[in-house]
């Protein structure tokens, strides 16, 4: 598996996305971390570009239940992990690649999936880090992890100036432009009016307290390790 140490060392990378959120026009400070009594008190400002989308955006009404908005707000969370990842590897500065590497490392959009536990959801994603992307780490998803319960328990502010800047890095693409129009754009809109920040900062401390062991992955990891270990020590 690649391995990078600057992606991975909790001294240098830790607070990556803490200190890099500048960047979205995020005026709450993320390098205290959070607890179950934390509140942000500073709500993110939108650049006039965000706003020129959101008003872009068409109106639309969901009329969802209480189990038919569970796979939505898993699929929010499939997302999140992925911008969240690519955000953390390349520093906040998205490149020509990263809306491909998002695109694989979300299964909702690389295959439609839905899922119905969030345990699932971690599952998916840790398995597609360690297959698809340049740097493949296991405890890179840890730290991913993290990121995304962060951005989560920021509320729905936070949320839509993400899904906003994943909206506009697909839309400008020439191939992955389908991924807004058949799963951004309902996200948008539906992140300002129906989510819960409730509900979204639950998901942030589940998200944290959610452990995915290697055995987890069902592809026997920690063998595969020990016999690398011992083929190297020959």
């Amino acid at each position: 598996m690649s391995n990078d140490s600057s992606l991975i060392d909790s001294k240098t990378s830790t607070n990556t996305i803490e200190e890099k959120m500048g960047s979205l026009s995020m005026d709450c400070d993320m390098s205290k971390g959070f607890d179950s009594q934390s509140s942000v008190h500073a709500l993110p400002e939108f650049t006039e570009k965000e706003k020129a989308a959101m008003v872009s955006l068409s109106r639309k009404e969901y009329i969802l239940n209480k189990e038919e908005s569970r796979p939505i707000y898993l699929g929010l969370v499939d997302l999140i992990l992925s911008y969240s990842y690519e955000y953390r590897v390349t520093l906040g500065e998205f490149s020509v690649e990263s809306s491909w590497t998002i695109g694989k490392l979300c299964s909702s959009m690389a295959c439609l999936e839905v899922f119905s536990t969030l345990s699932e959801v971690l599952v998916a994603h840790r398995r597609r880090v360690l297959s698809y992307p340049l740097y493949r780490h296991f405890e890179l998803g840890k730290k991913v992890v993290h990121d995304t319960a962060i951005i989560f328990k920021l509320g729905r502010r936070a949320l839509l100036k993400v899904l906003l800047q994943l909206k506009d890095l697909f839309d400008h693409h020439d191939v992955h432009y389908r991924y807004s129009k058949i799963l951004l754009d309902d996200y948008c809109v539906w992140i300002q009016t129906w989510a819960r920040d409730a509900t979204l900062s639950l998901l942030g401390n589940q998200i944290n307290d959610t452990v995915i062991l290697p055995k987890d992955l069902g592809w026997d990891l920690d063998e595969l390790n020990a016999l690398v270990e011992h083929v190297q020590a020959e």
